[in-house]
């Protein structure tokens, strides 16, 4: 089986799953990393990352990476519960966050790999698979810092009990209002952040350098490496303060 694990009910989905995938390597499922690895097919941000040759990869001019700018797609629908709790003397109501939308993000990124020699030198090779990935990062980080919340995070945040139905009533709406409008500023902040991040990677091209030391775009020869790599920083969260 090609998932390990099913994070909707928590179990393993073979028999067996650590003799199934033979050897004595205990960890040899999870990529030898029992501490960061993540099965990327139970997570709403995906990364799919692969390298070819320059003809199969539709590589912009001029260049030998290419990683495409997702758009979150919303899936599901946003479900505000109202719980009538029966108390001793009345009856009291709590308002939830029951259900919300999840934004699923997907960036492709692929690098060609067959020009060693030709077009760039093997460290050259290194420097372009590390460009690649900072544009890789900045959405991965984007996600975490804007739409993550919304897998599951955001159904313990905000609710209140002990109103009378009227209450109920108006913090229902409320409640549901806030949660359309986060959604709506963290795809906002998820788009303007990570484009901002990627054309200051883009602008690396500005310190692009052949093997001799100088200019690649200019004195042309094979690209070596890049000067001033931009160190990509941490979003701003948004505010998530509950509705009164």
């Amino acid at each position: 089986n090609y998932r390990y694990y099913n994070p909707a009910d928590g179990r393993w989905i073979n028999r067996d799953p650590v003799a199934e995938e033979g050897g004595w390597n205990l960890y040899v499922m999870i990529n030898n990393n029992a501490i960061s690895w993540i099965d990327i097919l139970g997570s709403e941000f995906k990364a799919n990352q692969t390298e070819g040759s320059l003809a199969q990869g539709n590589m912009p001019v001029g260049w030998y990476g290419k990683t495409t700018r997702p758009i979150p797609k919303p899936e599901g629908e946003n479900e505000i519960s109202e719980e009538c709790v029966e108390g001793k003397r009345k009856k009291t109501y709590k308002v939830s966050i029951k259900k919300s939308k999840k934004f699923n993000v997907t960036v492709d990124s692929y690098v060609a790999n067959d020009q060693t020699g030709r077009a760039y030198t093997a460290n050259g090779l290194v420097e372009i698979r590390a460009h690649e990935q900072r544009r890789v990062d900045v959405y991965q980080k984007a996600y975490d810092v804007y739409l993550k919340i919304f897998e599951k995070e955001i159904t313990d945040k905000c609710s209140k009990s002990g109103l009378n139905k009227s209450q109920a009533t108006i913090y229902k709406r409320k409640l549901k209002t806030w949660l359309e409008g986060k959604q709506s500023l963290a795809k906002g902040k998820f788009l303007n952040w990570s484009s901002k991040q990627q054309q200051k990677i883009t602008n690396e091209n500005q310190t692009y350098f052949n093997e001799e030391g100088g200019r690649w775009l200019e004195a042309g020869g094979l690209f070596d490496s890049i000067g001033s790599p931009h160190l990509v920083g941490e979003p701003e969260p948004i505010d998530m303060s509950c509705p009164q």
